[in-house]
């Protein structure tokens, strides 16, 4: 006979329990039937027990009928209950009271792993977390064992926490309650409303589209403190939705991308690489969360440049401080495994040189490394977005990706190609944007709070560098110090300081020894930790790859003199000034004319 699940003998031993209990019903039934209270023998009347029943008393003819209705339905079933009891083996037929006490612990046991599946999370308002949070991220953020996948699962820091809430758990609840209070806050919008209002401020935007696009850019650079010379490699692009948003063809997901990657470290990696590959994975995807961590943390400050917007056209910020939140709380009601066609309102993208591989008409040499041709420098970083607060989004995302760049290209090109394919999943984005800005603002809260100290004195430029650091380390120390940031803050606040107090003292060294000149984070780490010694022997010697800029004496901008008219110095000068000044729409047309000349 085929065996049983434990669904279908839990199901079994269900019936059989309320078979028992509709014959015990009906014996007690059948005892209570004499239509007198009186014993026939001694003429005594009999003493009933228990609570009486206050419902209305059938006739006496009721009874007698049902029960023999009852009898015959559970006669027609016994039988069969009885031959499959039989037909499992061990089974050792227990009590009604025993088997009662098993069923309550069971639905106890079934309704508390319930909870944890379904509802991993803790909102302040559980109704709200209904309504908005769909079942996939709840199943995802749970951390339990047969949850839904997410790009996190392999990472140990988000497992840790209370047994039924893991940190994942925790970030995820937090995030949630901030994005539906600042959703409530700006006034809760339906769909169409929210289409209403891109619509409007997409076409109100390419009225003003250069002085927008220098705005964004300013944003970033002033969020970060970033130096002028790093700055001009990340460049924005606000597009237009004539056309409609760009679309997004995507077929495969997550766990297809991994049992992919799964057979190409078999076939092709060491087990020692194969651990290697995958603790460089870890570190990237937590890079990747902190670079769309640090978009949304950004585009959250728009309040901050309410008067830029309004200098540009009034009607902009109104409509962007009620649309964004909205957009935030929608990411939370659409499932994360979904692919196909998506629409895409922006994105950030790296700007590569040429290929460092083989040259044109040169053979391949015995030895090479495979897929070396594929290497190319990292140049720059661009944003583009159809929505303005969605660029700044995106701006900020390609500056702290060109940052992290660097730190993948410190290992073999064909274990890079098999971290990246597995780290940079596009079809996992959707879990970033959920996670991605609770996670950045543990880390930048703390860098924040030591950077502007008064007690310490620390360059501007010394944020990028940080961050710089901070991608090359290796993936161990990285995750471990994410670690200690999610976990304990006050121990990560001496170790940030630490590495914020060396990187200072390396600036401080190479500006005296460079006639004050600002080095750029490549300057201070690229060739690892503590390499200032190697760069100023490099730049003694006369390395052709260093290249020290001269930095031009400033001079008096001539308000009466043309743009076209100017020199190159000149038009510095004059974007400093219209940067200064917010006249963003000056300092769009001198970019426009200094690109237009360098180009």
């Amino acid at each position: 006979m085929k065996k049983m699940s434990k669904k279908e003998l839990r199901k079994l031993l269900k019936e059989a329990i309320a078979k028992r209990l509709m014959e015990k019903k009906m014996e007690e039934s059948e005892i209570a039937a004499p239509d007198t209270d009186t014993e026939t023998d001694t003429g005594k009347k009999k003493k009933r027990r228990g609570v009486p029943d206050r419902g209305p008393k059938p006739g006496p003819d009721v009874k007698p009928k049902a029960i023999k209705k009852a009898k015959e339905e559970l006669a027609k079933v016994s039988k069969d209950v009885e031959d499959l009891l039989k037909s499992i083996k061990g089974i050792k037929l227990e009590n009604k009271n025993s088997l009662e006490r098993k069923f309550r612990k069971l639905n106890e046991y079934n309704k508390y792993r319930r909870l944890i599946n379904e509802a991993p999370l803790r909102p302040d308002d559980e109704g709200a977390g209904e309504r908005y949070i769909h079942p996939d991220i709840k199943s995802g953020l749970s951390g339990e064992e047969g949850s839904e996948s997410t790009p996190f699962d392999k990472i140990e820091l988000f497992q840790k926490g209370e047994p039924d809430f893991k940190t994942i758990s925790k970030l995820g609840t937090e995030e949630f309650n901030e994005v539906l209070a600042n959703a409530r806050e700006a006034g809760l919008l339906d769909q169409m409303s929210m289409m209403q209002n891109v619509m409007m401020s997409s076409m109100i935007e390419q009225r003003h589209k250069e002085a927008l696009e220098v705005l964004a850019l300013q944003v970033v650079k002033d969020a970060f403190k970033v130096e002028s010379r790093i700055m001009d490699k990340i460049s924005a692009e606000l597009k237009g939705l004539e056309n409609g948003p760009d679309i997004d063809m995507e077929e495969d997901n997550g766990e297809e991308q991994e049992q992919q990657l799964q057979q190409v470290l078999e076939d092709d990696f060491t087990q020692e690489e194969q651990e290697i590959i995958k603790k460089h994975i870890n570190k990237r995807v937590m890079q990747n969360l902190l670079s769309m961590g640090a978009g949304y943390g950004t585009h959250k400050k728009i309040e901050d440049i309410k008067p830029a917007l309004d200098r540009i056209n009034p009607e902009l910020y109104p409509l962007y401080a009620q649309l964004m939140p909205n957009v935030e709380l929608t990411t939370w009601q659409f499932s994360p495994k979904q692919v196909g066609i998506r629409q895409n309102m922006g994105k950030s993208e790296l700007e590569f040189g040429e290929p460092q591989g083989e040259q044109e008409g040169q053979e391949e040499q015995e030895g090479d490394e495979a897929g070396m041709e594929e290497v190319r420098e990292v140049t720059g970083a661009k944003g583009s977005a159809h929505l303005f607060p969605i660029l700044v989004h995106e701006v900020a995302k390609a500056y702290l990706e060109y940052l992290f760049a660097y730190s993948i290209e410190n290992i073999p090109q064909n274990m890079r190609k098999a971290v990246l394919g597995r780290a940079d999943s596009y079809q996992e984005e959707h879990w970033m944007k959920v996670m991605g800005n609770r996670v950045w603002k543990y880390l930048n809260d703390l860098i924040k709070l030591i950077v502007e100290d008064s007690s310490n004195d620390y360059d501007e430029g010394i944020y990028s560098v940080l961050l710089y650091e901070l991608a090359m380390l290796a993936p161990d120390e990285f995750l471990d110090l994410m670690d200690t940031v999610l976990h304990d803050g006050n121990r990560a606040i001496p170790m940030l300081t630490d590495l914020l107090d060396e990187i200072q003292e390396d600036i401080d060294n190479y500006e005296e020894d460079n006639d004050g000149e600002q080095p750029t984070p490549e300057d201070i780490v690229d060739a690892g930790p503590n390499n200032t010694d190697d760069i100023l022997r490099a730049i003694e010697q006369g390395d052709d790859r260093i290249e020290v800029e001269e930095t031009p004496e400033p001079q008096e901008q001539q308000v009466d003199k043309n743009v076209t008219d100017m020199n190159i110095d000149e038009l510095n000068d004059a974007l400093d000034l219209a940067l200064s000044t917010e006249d963003y729409e000056k300092a769009a047309q001198i970019r426009d004319e200094i690109t237009n000349r360098t180009s």
